[in-house]
């Protein structure tokens, strides 16, 4: 209760005004004297303008955003990734088309892309079920696609068991076909979701074991088989550099680099791929290198780097939105809290869902409340608040 009221910079007093109660019933909740009564602990609640759990969760800085509280429509997603063994679910009436799912994947994609998240969850179960109907009808890639499509999005909502199980799901459907492409994008999905669980020394293995199978040749076409390649070598020189053996992480990503330049500013053109390799190229390579030195402690080369990259629009807006999130914890790290306050301002506006997932963005926000600066008090509170960080 304390780290609150000094957020929202009020006296005891001014508490004890705002909520209706005594200026002593205050003192002795704030000092641990005497719990409250419900009633007492949502009246202040509502003058700090909190939930009454925010007063109750610890005072270290927890974040007040729940793991084990699930999204409504993630018992759908579940259901359409884990039916009943041995039991037939009883399939849609309507008959599908390939183009029909396809218009239902751009959908799902546009609504993430938005980051509409509780929509995405939403739609998701229908990806598959269309999928499964055109499956059975001899149609098999577009159940790959729909299940490395349902780990992407629940690895960006940090449900990483269920991803780690849909990317199992892809890979089967793909060696089913022979595809082995489908199969290494699951493999890079794989990589990412390995790599928030701090799994660095299997992410560095899975991202050069499964390059090595797809290797191109920088002399050959641009394809999304290079993107593909480019992003394993992105993956692998995130878990080094995690790993703390930069000269590891430069390596690959000098050769992220090399894929980059053949690519150049042409998008490849065969068909479907998992956003994030639609939007391979320099621009990305640019940011991992950035973040590289932010997390080698090297905030003044990050900022550096930042500054030559020209402005794009061909990486997918999560890697955009993470970017910012890096500047501005060099801006943290650098001194700079205007210019850090300033880019998580704008990520909250730009993408408030986004940031509210990102464990990232609380400890960005956490560094800062820890300086007490009065003059940034109160966008500091909007932050945190935003966040769910208690502070």
């Amino acid at each position: 209760m304390r780290r609150v009221r000094y957020r929202r910079e009020l006296t005891q007093e001014q508490l004890a005004e705002a909520a209706g109660l005594s200026l002593g019933a205050v003192k002795a909740i704030e000092n641990g004297k005497r719990a409250g009564r419900p009633a007492t602990l949502r009246a202040l609640a509502q003058a700090l303008g909190v939930s009454t759990t925010d007063l109750l969760i610890p005072s270290t800085g927890t974040s007040v955003i729940r793991a084990d509280v699930e999204p409504d429509g993630l018992m759908g997603v579940r259901r359409a990734l884990t039916p009943p063994i041995g039991i037939e679910l009883e399939a849609p009436a309507e008959d599908v088309t390939v183009e029909a799912w396809q218009s239902t994947l751009r959908y799902t994609e546009r609504l993430y892309t938005e980051d509409r998240y509780d929509d995405v969850l939403e739609s998701i179960p229908v990806l598959l079920d269309e999928a499964r109907i055109l499956y059975a009808g001899g149609e098999a890639r577009p159940l790959a696609q729909a299940y490395l499509y349902t780990a992407q999005a629940l690895t960006q909502l940090r449900r990483l068991d269920l991803a780690n199980h849909a990317l199992d799901k892809a890979a089967v459907v793909a060696r089913e076909i022979s595809d082995e492409l489908v199969e290494v994008w699951a493999a890079s999905i794989q990589c990412w979701a390995m790599l928030l669980q701090r799994r660095f020394r299997e992410v560095e293995a899975l991202a050069l074991a499964t390059a090595d199978r797809i290797e191109p040749k920088l002399s050959a076409p641009p394809s999304y088989q290079l993107a593909t390649w480019g992003w394993l070598m992105c993956r692998a020189s995130a878990a080094a550099v995690r790993d703390a053996r930069t000269d590891d992480a430069e390596a690959y990503m000098r050769q992220a680099r090399s894929a980059a330049a053949k690519l150049g500013g042409d998008r490849p053109a065969e068909g479907w791929a998992p956003p994030p390799v639609r939007g391979f190229g320099e621009t990305v390579v640019g940011y991992k290198s950035v973040e590289n030195a932010i997390l080698v402690g090297d905030h003044g080369k990050g900022i550096e780097l930042a500054g030559r990259i020209s402005p794009s629009t061909v990486p997918t807006v999560n890697n955009r939105h993470r970017h910012q999130l890096d500047l501005a914890a060099a801006h943290v790290a650098s001194g700079d809290h205007p210019a850090a306050i300033g880019r998580l301002l704008d990520l909250r506006d730009a993408a408030p869902e986004w940031l509210k997932h990102q464990g990232y963005a609380r400890g960005v926000v956490r560094d800062l409340v820890e300086y007490r600066r009065r003059a940034y008090a109160e966008p500091l509170g909007v932050l945190a608040d935003h966040v769910g960080l208690p502070v």
